[in-house]
């Protein structure tokens, strides 16, 4: 797998774990992001290929920065990043 692959690769399961992290549900983050709830269960599946803009937006509302994104793709060897427990807010 080339290097590009696997930092995009990368990207959707970060995606994925930082929403559960927050507690946002698909159809919430889709919502905000002007896509579908199938859009984004499509994003973290690693089934859609997504145009920048909309991995910008999404990060916006996940309180990402983007290029973080790519650093922990470096910082790995493995494409796949468990995903965190979902923590309840208080």
């Amino acid at each position: 797998m080339g290097d590009m692959q696997k930092k995009f690769g990368h990207l959707s399961n970060v995606l994925r774990a930082r929403r559960l992290e927050l507690g946002v549900s698909r159809r919430q983050l889709a919502n905000r992001v002007g896509r579908t709830e199938e859009d984004i269960q499509s994003i973290e599946s690693g089934q859609l290929r997504y145009e920048l803009g909309t991995v910008f937006l999404i990060c916006d509302e996940l309180e990402l920065v983007f290029k973080d994104l790519f650093r922990e793709a470096e910082q790995t060897d493995a494409t796949v990043v468990p995903f965190p427990e979902a923590r309840s807010r208080q």
